[in-house]
Parts: C-alpha cells; sequence; structure tokens
C-alpha cells in the first residue's frame, strides 16, 4: 500500500515499509500483497520471506467528519523482530 493525498495548497506520497535482520522493504514491494474493500475501509494482507511465517495487515480509512487518512498496522506471528517505517514526501 502507498497512498496519495491530493489537498489544495498541499499533498504528499506515503509510503509504509519495515526492516528484519534480513533486510528492510517497501509494503508495496513485498511478494504478495492482497487488498480488499470492506465498508469504506481498505484492508491489505502484505507476506513476504523477509517477514517468516507471519504477515501483516495494513487497514487505512478516511475519517467520516474531514480529510486525513488513520491507519492501522497489524502483524501476524512475524518470526523475525521488525520495525515499521513511515515515509512521506511532499508535493
Amino acid at each position: 500500500p502507498e497512498f496519495s493525498f491530493y489537498l489544495p495548497g498541499r499533498g504528499g506520497n506515503l509510503r509504509l515499509g519495515f526492516a528484519t535482520s534480513a533486510g528492510t522493504k517497501w509494503l508495496h514491494d513485498a511478494e504478495r500483497v492482497e487488498a480488499r474493500y470492506r465498508g469504506g475501509s481498505m484492508i491489505y494482507q502484505i507476506s513476504d520471506p523477509l517477514l517468516g511465517k507471519g504477515a501483516l495487515r495494513v487497514t487505512a480509512v478516511c475519517p467520516k467528519d474531514g480529510e486525513g487518512l488513520l491507519i492501522k498496522v497489524e502483524s501476524a506471528a512475524a518470526s523475525p523482530p521488525l520495525e515499521l517505517h513511515v515515509a512521506f514526501g511532499g508535493i
């Protein structure tokens, strides 16, 4: 998942990634990314050899009271310790 923002006067691109002792990777470059739309949210299931037998689940939803983005990242049985990386670049 990679998110682009359009906001009058400002905007940008948001990327999520992870790092383990075996390496780093942006989520959109993972070996398997499954995206589903469900009830006003996007749900991404991410698996990759760097995560071992585990996976990441990213849920993204826009707040109903205004502009923005809420993101929840969950780790399911990822064997090596991992770090979440977030990068934002304005336009």
